[in-house]
């Protein structure tokens, strides 16, 4: 695959596994350029086969565009929208499965079964270092000002993490 580096982030990603890397191009006016991401998409992967779209949106409608026969899609997130226009003859001839989650509404049993899951299949991962997350600041209570900052600058790579002892 060619790799597409617009952001030193997407260069920092690449020791952790990054294949491709785009930052979704902007119009003039500072929205997004669906028809360009979605070139860009297919370039670099030829069909998507699982997206997480955590900003739905116009994002939600480039990834059905852009997903692959048989492609899963599940929608996390709304920042970018909570309305958009689909294919929905992309959705069948593709065959795609687009599923929602949140965690907030659901049920205790269901969160309860969600942490008992992540325990058995991500806990081990993370204890042998096949996954790690990334840290990049850790900042006590006194100092979550300092966090707000770096947050809203977008100078992290990776989490910043508020020591509350």
């Amino acid at each position: 695959r060619r790799v597409l580096f617009r952001s030193e982030k997407l260069e920092q990603c690449v020791p952790l596994g990054l294949d491709a890397g785009i930052v979704a191009p902007t119009r003039s006016d500072g929205g997004l350029d669906a028809d360009a991401l979605l070139v860009a998409l297919l370039e670099a992967t030829g069909g998507i086969d699982v997206t997480l779209d955590l900003v739905g949106g116009a994002y939600l409608r480039v990834a059905v565009d852009a997903a692959a026969a048989g492609g899963r899609i599940v929608c996390i997130g709304t920042l970018a929208g909570l309305r958009t226009e689909v294919s929905v003859l992309s959705i069948l001839t593709k065959r795609l499965r687009i599923n929602g989650t949140v965690l907030r509404p659901r049920s205790r049993a269901e969160k309860a079964a969600a942490t008992a899951a992540f325990t058995e299949d991500v806990v081990p991962l993370l204890a042998d270092g096949r996954i790690t997350t990334v840290v990049d600041t850790v900042v006590t209570l006194d100092e979550a000002e300092n966090a707000y900052a770096l947050l809203a600058r977008d100078a992290n790579f990776g989490k910043v993490v508020l020591d509350c002892r």
